[in-house]
């Protein structure tokens, strides 16, 4: 008489592992031993040592991988080699994904497995090849796995997309507009990806270092949004991994720009110059003027123009002649001055790019009901660009170029905020968004608040970051304010907070850098300790009145 077990095979074959593993006896283990072996040779009809056999593999297997795998006496895995067997023998393969069949397929280990189960079948004792991909997980360590079912490793990689975004949105201080796409590409990649780590696979990525290199801010929040997991698996992940990563997110960035007509930090505009980038620089700031807008500029000599690089560009400007092969679309040539006519060109080329047509059909309607009602001659380019630029100050959009001062700079003593004995998370909040904004911001605070909705992020054990987006506001301007209590402050997440900086966004791009200005100089060893020991020192005269 016995037991017998129905259910999933993946689910089976673990118990059997941790029954087999419980046997401390060697009365206990000889009697599974036994068993096993009646039960081969009932079904295959040949009377030989089928746990030697198993035995036999693993050292072909040691030998093939050149290193020692199974230390343990007691033989479990030669064991639970043979049930497997038998369960296939049986009808009762094991199935495993089309992704953690290709993990496996990639490694040395699989190509050892195989050749042995070639050899075996020679003899008629074939592996199946489901079995094969099994005993190969089972050499590589399929004892580390906590999951019961392939329903439960399915929601463990569902999870785990779901919180890699909420954590780079809350570090990068941006929402995604489009979570679901991006869920569903990460969840994706993360399956793969947590079969290699399973496994202890290796997977090189050769554009590591251009990774990096292309996306420095969006890989460091990548980074960091990984370290918030709380996952044994997922402790030592490799650069390789991360970059992999990094490009899911870099590339929905771009995408949702391209899906969408408003202009980011991240349209490029290119400047070809001649040995002497004076003039150059000069166009730039004159560009600067004109829109207003939070272009990126790159400025090149001639000589490293190259024809299949230009359309990657909003606008190319020129102050050199270009030969016909290095002629484009969204080229305009120039002199230092740039003339009316110039304006024009750089105009009909922006709107073309769609970079600036989300506001062209209502300055067009302003200017043609101006055309009616004013008698004379009337400067209708300049009125334009004015039309722009007050519509770009009204959405949110910088109307002047700035120069932006570094997060040191921003450590004087009207950026800084000492906390009174006993401030509530709540009050902390609403005083850091009343001292960048005003009351306006404030009110958006508490409504987030309201709904549990403010984006926190712990990047240090005693300083955590408060996102105050200030998106469409007309003053809008990414800035930051700091926080600063003696005793610290009980934040969202249950732990204290000797220093909160309350960050104010104006897009979704901008206020990169600051962040990671934010980021680096609270990573240096005793700077939120001297912060607070500068600062923490409470006013008796702060207005609390709002919570």
């Amino acid at each position: 008489m016995g037991y017998q077990i129905e259910g999933e095979e993946a689910t089976i074959r673990k118990l059997l592992w941790a029954q087999f593993r419980k046997l401390n006896n060697p009365e206990g283990t000889s009697a599974v031993k036994s068993f096993l072996q009646q039960s081969t040779v009932a079904l295959t009809g040949n009377d030989i040592d089928f746990l030697k056999l198993c035995r036999c593999l693993i050292k072909q297997y040691e030998s093939d991988i050149k290193g020692d795998c199974f230390l343990n006496e007691s033989g479990f895995e030669s064991m639970m080699i043979q049930a497997s067997w038998i369960r296939s023998r049986k009808g009762h393969e094991i199935n495993m994904s089309g992704d953690e069949q290709f993990a496996l397929m990639k490694t040395l280990s699989y190509r050892s497995v195989e050749f042995s189960a070639q050899k075996l079948g020679i003899l008629g004792m074939g592996i199946s090849p489901k079995e094969t991909y099994y005993i190969t997980s089972l050499f590589l360590g399929i004892q580390t796995t906590d999951f019961a079912t392939q329903e439960e490793e399915d929601s463990y990689i569902a999870a785990l997309a779901e919180q890699l975004i909420y954590n780079f949105e809350r570090i990068a201080c941006i929402t995604f507009p489009n979570r679901e796409r991006l869920h569903g590409q990460l969840s994706h990649h993360i399956r793969p990806m947590y079969y290699r780590l399973k496994y202890g696979i290796m997977d090189k990525n050769p554009l590591v270092k251009d990774i990096q290199r292309m996306y420095p801010a969006v890989y460091d929040f990548t980074r960091r949004a990984m370290l918030e997991i709380d996952s044994k698996f997922l402790k030592d992940i490799s650069e390789d991994e991360l970059s992999y990563l990094c490009v899911y997110f870099a590339s929905n960035l771009n995408e949702k720009f391209l899906s969408q007509t408003e202009t980011t930090a991240e349209e490029e505009v290119l400047i070809i110059g001649a040995g002497n980038m004076a003039t150059a620089t000069l166009v730039k700031e004159q560009l600067q003027n004109l829109f207003g807008l939070s272009f990126r500029y790159s400025v090149i000599t001639v000589d490293r123009v190259r024809k299949w690089e230009l359309d990657d560009y909003a606008l190319v400007v020129s102050l050199v002649p270009l030969s016909p092969q290095q002629q484009c679309a969204k080229l305009v040539q120039t002199g230092p001055i740039l003339t009316e006519t110039n304006q024009r060109k750089i105009m009909d080329v922006l709107k073309t790019n769609r970079t600036i047509a989300r506001h062209d059909q209502l300055i067009q309607d302003i200017i043609r009901m101006v055309e009616r009602n004013t008698s004379g001659e009337m400067q209708t380019e300049r009125l334009y660009f004015d039309l722009f630029r007050y519509f770009e100050r009204r959405d949110g959009g910088r109307s002047t170029p700035q120069t932006a001062e570094t997060f040191v700079e921003k450590l004087r003593a009207e950026n800084i905020v000492s906390l009174p004995d006993n401030t509530g998370w709540g009050e902390a909040v609403l005083l850091g968004a009343e001292r960048l904004q005003g009351e306006r911001l404030a009110d958006k605070m508490q409504n987030l608040l309201s709904n549990r909705k403010v984006q926190m992020y712990r990047f240090h054990s005693d300083a955590v970051l408060v996102h105050c987006p200030m998106q469409g506001e007309v003053s809008a301007k990414v800035d930051v304010r700091i926080l600063v209590s003696r005793d610290g402050v009980v934040c969202r997440d249950g732990a204290k907070a000797g220093v909160i900086l309350c960050l104010s966004t104006v897009d979704r791009y901008t206020h990169w850098n600051t962040l990671q200005e934010i980021y680096q100089y609270f990573s240096t060893p005793g700077h939120v300790d001297g912060v607070k020991q500068l600062y923490s020192h409470p006013k008796e005269e702060t207005n609390h009145e709002r919570v």
